[in-house]
């Protein structure tokens, strides 16, 4: 897990289990990530679980992006 703050996006790369375990951890990065304002990125090229916990924090995610009209995509996705 890893976020890449850049001059025009930001890019967070998801670990492989995105679980009640790291879900604390990861919604403090996206927290950051949406701080930033930019576009954000979650690169998901190594997730193979996503539990409820998991798909709660991204629907969050979207709705804070949307709220404060911040582009977010995903890649990668498998």
């Amino acid at each position: 897990m890893k976020l890449k703050a850049l001059k025009t996006k930001t890019t967070v790369e998801l670990p492989d289990l995105v679980t009640a375990d790291i879900v604390t951890e990861l919604a403090e990065l996206l927290k950051e990530a949406v701080s930033l304002g930019k576009p954000i990125t979650l690169s998901a090229k190594t997730i193979q679980h996503i539990d409820t916990l998991g798909c709660q924090l991204f629907v969050s995610l979207k709705n804070s992006c949307q709220e404060k009209s911040i582009d977010l995509e995903v890649k990668n996705l498998s």
